[in-house]
């Protein structure tokens, strides 16, 4: 038939001839693509490496491993070689019948159903489904190198969002976004360590990663210069021979297995062990293990932060999302990794609100609902003070540091940050009005105030002395933070006092109550204070604190006088005089110091010494 309107038939015959050739080449094209994509393998899917047992291994060290962990079999090795596979049922039976300190050799399986690193999607299907089993281990030439589960199998048809068939699209825009912000948002030298490292990485064949916030942030097209780099190896080692390169100063944590690159005074780069990690109790400090990058990722707090941007120069840009926060990043939610996120790190909870905040974005409804239950069951208080204050820094140090207190009282969490006796709700109104007052005052205060040493003032400003000392020791902070807190609860409540009184208040009185106080008590006082208050530290900051007086001690010496301890008293009674008008300029002064210092009776310098 014809295509259009018009034109010859013969025309008309060749276009319709191409278009259905063109159709037809597209089809196979498709079809030469879908082939040539390899399917997804055993070892695609596999965690890796694998936790094992030995026969001689009692049945609860065993489930005390599965517990830990969170797995529902182990391996039985003897030696390399696999000889059974143990499982939380058999656990279980073992401790029904009294035998829980009974080898594992008693009550493992040993015909153990095995398959291959090459092994397919769908035969993984066919053995677990034919066999009703729930784990494989997957061998490779007569080596256990790792396990697929059941949930591997479901994430990997239905679940994650790295394995769905839209991902290699997702990734590719992803992958867009990330190398654009990489090249726009990162100074020269940051992306010049980062290609470094990636480089030798590549050279020694093992995978260095972004990971974490600095990963967000750029997919975001924030600036993020917190450089956090897992390797699939040894990162001592690895960050060593770095700093061998560049000739930085590497700081080894061989605890963890961490080390720093310290490239300059402000840049430095944190490489880690790919490792997975546990918490003995709520609130501790994780014990941790190497492991794979996917466990890596997923030891952390929220799936936006359990991306890794791959830097090796053959994959640089490639994003690994195991968890789905592409689509949370996307969708603006804060969404933890599993139920038990904020029983093992309760500070999780904070983090959560300031990101919220920070972004916009909203918990999950199964996230907000176990920071609920994690508040209910007090597990802040697991935490020790030293990681709530770096919570309490971090939140401060944000753009709308108020709203996360909001967001957290909302939660019922901010009681447990507060001084004993601070009620919520006056430190979130001094918090706030703290800080409209910082901006509004900080062009005018005779010293600087410290923006966060002010907010810290403010969320104690309802404490008494002894309340203001226990919480400043309880999360350990610095003398710079602690002196203006523990200031406000003793001259700062001075001066509140004489500032809300009614009655006349000298000048000269005036200047000694302010001057006393350190700037970000001042701009508290002013934050919290009435009309009259406010009235008279304006007055301080306008007419009173940068008063200097014309003379000095070196006028006393020039007047003839003997150096003494009793020229710091004369020369306060000088500059009371300059504050309250009645010795303004130098003349003035000089005469007004030239009859303090008679009236005080100063030894001369030309006198001589009284006979004994």
């Amino acid at each position: 038939g014809r295509i259009g309107g018009g034109g010859h038939p013969q025309a008309a015959s060749a276009g319709y001839r191409d278009l259905k050739i063109a159709e037809a080449l597209a089809r196979v094209r498709e079809a030469l693509e879908a082939e040539v994509r390899p399917p997804l393998r055993a070892s695609d899917i596999m965690s890796a490496p694998v936790r094992t047992t030995s026969p001689e291994t009692t049945m609860r060290a065993a489930g005390e491993i599965m517990a830990k962990w969170g797995h529902g079999g182990l391996p039985v090795l003897e030696g390399d070689k696999l000889v059974g596979i143990v499982t939380r049922k058999d656990v279980d039976k073992a401790v029904r019948h009294g035998l829980d300190h009974a080898p594992v050799t008693g009550f493992m399986t040993r015909d153990v159903i095995t398959a291959r690193v090459g092994d397919t999607l769908m035969s993984l299907e066919h053995l677990l489904a034919a066999r009703g089993i729930g784990r494989v281990p997957v061998m490779d030439d007569g080596q256990v190198v790792g396990i697929v589960t059941r949930k591997d199998l479901l994430q990997a048809e239905h679940g994650d969002a790295y394995l769905d068939r839209r991902m290699p699209q997702v990734h590719s825009d992803a992958t867009e976004r990330f190398l654009a912000s990489f090249g726009e948002l990162l100074p020269g030298d940051v992306r010049e360590a980062v290609t470094r490292i990636g480089s030798l990485a590549e050279s020694r064949g093992v995978r260095a990663h972004l990971v974490g916030g600095i990963v967000r942030d750029l997919l975001l097209g924030r600036q993020n210069l917190d450089v956090d780099v897992v390797i699939e190896g040894d990162a001592i080692e690895f960050a060593e021979e770095v700093g061998a390169q560049v000739g930085a100063r590497v700081r080894p944590h061989r605890r963890f297995g961490t080390a720093v690159i310290v490239m300059s005074k402000d840049f430095h780069i944190d490489v880690t062990s790919a490792r997975s990690e546990y918490y003995t109790r709520p609130g501790a400090l994780p014990t941790v293990e190497r492991s794979s990058l996917r466990q890596d990722l997923f030891r952390r707090d929220f799936t936006i932060n359990a991306m890794a941007a791959c830097v090796n120069p053959e994959c640089l840009g490639r994003i690994a999302d195991p968890f789905g926060g592409l689509r949370d990043l996307e969708s603006g939610v804060v969404r933890v990794l599993h139920a038990l996120s904020f029983v093992e790190d309760p500070t999780r909870l904070l983090r959560a609100a300031r990101f919220e905040v920070r972004y916009g974005f909203h918990m999950s409804e199964t996230t907000e609902e176990i920071a609920r239950r994690a508040v209910e069951m007090r597990l802040l208080e697991e935490v020790s003070g030293a990681r709530i204050r770096e919570e309490l820094l971090d939140i401060y140090a944000e753009k709308n540091p108020t709203a996360v207190l909001e967001r957290l009282d909302a939660l019922d969490a901010l009681e447990g940050l507060v001084p004993s006796g601070v009620q919520p709700a006056d430190a979130l109104a001094h918090v706030a009005s703290g800080e409209s007052s910082w901006r509004e005052l900080t062009e005018t205060l005779p010293r600087a105030a410290d923006r966060i040493g002010t907010l810290l003032v403010a969320t104690s400003a309802g404490a008494t002395r002894e309340s203001a000392e226990r919480w400043v020791n309880h999360v350990r902070l610095g003398r710079e933070y602690a002196r203006p807190i523990v200031g406000f609860a003793t001259r700062g409540r001075k001066a509140q006092r004489r500032l809300s009184d009614e009655r006349p208040i000298r000048e000269r009185t005036l200047y000694r109550l302010l001057q006393a106080v350190d700037p970000e008590v001042l701009v508290v006082l002013w934050a919290i204070g009435n009309g009259l208050v406010r009235e008279r530290i304006e007055h301080y900051l306008r007419d009173l604190a940068r008063i200097k007086p014309a003379v000095s001690g070196a006028d006393l010496l020039e007047l003839g006088y003997a150096p003494s301890e009793r020229f710091s008293d004369i020369l306060a009674r000088a500059l009371d005089a300059r504050i309250d008008g009645r010795a303004v300029g130098r003349e003035a002064e000089l005469a007004n110091l030239a009859r303090l210092a008679a009236r005080a009776g100063l030894e001369r310098a030309d006198q001589p010494p009284e006979e004994s």
